[in-house]
């Protein structure tokens, strides 16, 4: 039986000023995992303050990579299922999920808004997940995301999860996270 807790592995900013390829297409706000379409803060790797899942322990370790310009950026946090797919099989041991396990996180995330899930890619020669395939390669044209190219609830999130490693949208392993937002400084998603 799989364990459907997701864990918390962290924070990251992501910049306010991205273009959205999508607007036109119902898509209000990119917030996917990945980096490649709105991007987190220039040279964050370099600083190696981020955990081996590829994000931060905390909101202050977060808001320290952009001391100053906090309000270029939008704070995300993420919960990871402990299962992915590879090639359409299910796997619930890999290094990713063995670190995720390992770092065993807490925080209070009321003041954060659930905005959906999303599945990304990883290969084992990267430290963060790479390709949100709902955005990256326009799954969401397939499958029925939301406002935030994300997919609304848990059941459909599972069910894209397993039919885009099938499909190998992107290398590597599939997996699962639910993705949090801060609101909006006017209190909207």
């Amino acid at each position: 039986m799989l364990d459907m807790t997701p864990r918390l592995v962290g924070f990251f900013p992501k910049r306010n000023d991205y273009e959205n390829p999508f607007a036109d297409q119902g898509i209000v706000e990119i917030c996917s995992v990945s980096q490649c379409i709105r991007r987190g803060p220039e040279e964050w790797v370099e600083l190696w303050k981020h955990n081996d899942v590829g994000f931060y322990n905390s909101e202050e370790m977060a808001l320290s990579i952009i001391a100053g310009e906090e309000n270029d950026y939008t704070l995300f946090a993420y919960k990871l299922f402990l299962f992915c797919y590879e090639n359409g099989v299910l796997k619930t041991e890999t290094a990713r999920l063995s670190e995720a396990r390992a770092l065993n996180l807490s925080a209070d995330l009321s003041g954060y808004v659930s905005v959906g899930f999303d599945v990304a890619s990883h290969l084992p020669s990267v430290i963060h997940f790479e390709c949100s395939a709902l955005s990256c390669n326009c799954g969401f044209r397939e499958f029925d995301v939301n406002a935030y190219c994300l997919l609304p609830n848990l059941d459909s999130a599972m069910a894209a999860q397993k039919k885009i490693s099938e499909r190998n949208y992107e290398p590597g392993e599939q997996y699962l996270l639910q993705v949090y937002k801060q609101p909006d400084v006017d209190g909207s998603p």
